[in-house]
């Protein structure tokens, strides 16, 4: 009777409600390892879009630190892996990150003649600043000030675009 409740009747039944195996040579107690290959994203992979999505400078370096830590660690044994948190060299290499990245989009024909070692073309609008690459690859502007006692930074300052606003506009950029 409990068979007969819970089934039904035989008759209605199909002879094995199971299909066959359509490979016959099949081993079924094989495990089959699924084979992958780690993919991390690099630094060099983060675009305008991941720019656009944080409007607080901060916080986008305080993710920028994170990541480039990750990619630092992911290569790393245990031992060598920086923990706790982003020291103030991680800060500032997230900045240069983002500023080479701006440089590359406003300025893309500059910084390939720069790389190339010719002088900017004289048609560009950064020819009044005598731009040049420093050794991380940042647009800097260069002149007179090059002969001043200020720290480097002060008197080789990078190029920067004068608002967000004309750079996620794509708009020809405002320098000073």
């Amino acid at each position: 009777m409990n068979a007969l409740w819970w089934h039904g009747p035989q008759r209605l039944l199909p002879p094995n409600p199971w299909p066959r195996s359509k490979f016959e040579g099949e081993n079924h107690n094989q495990t089959l390892q699924e084979e992958r290959k780690p993919h991390v994203t690099t630094p060099d992979a983060f675009n305008s879009n991941f720019l656009a999505k944080y409007s607080d400078l901060s916080k986008l370096l305080h993710i920028t630190c994170y990541i480039l830590r990750f990619c630092h660690n992911f290569q790393r044994p245990v031992d060598l892996r920086l923990t706790g948190l982003p020291t103030v060299c991680e800060w500032r290499s997230a900045n240069l990150k983002w500023i080479r990245l701006v440089q590359q989009e406003c300025f893309p024909l500059d910084i390939h003649q720069l790389q190339l070692g010719l002088p900017v073309k004289s048609s560009s609008t950064l020819v009044s600043l005598h731009p040049f690459l420093d050794i991380a690859g940042v647009l800097r502007v260069g002149g007179r000030l090059t002969q001043s006692s200020l720290p480097y930074d002060m008197r080789q300052n990078f190029v920067k675009i004068r608002s967000l606003n004309a750079y996620k506009k794509k708009n020809v950029p405002m320098y000073f």
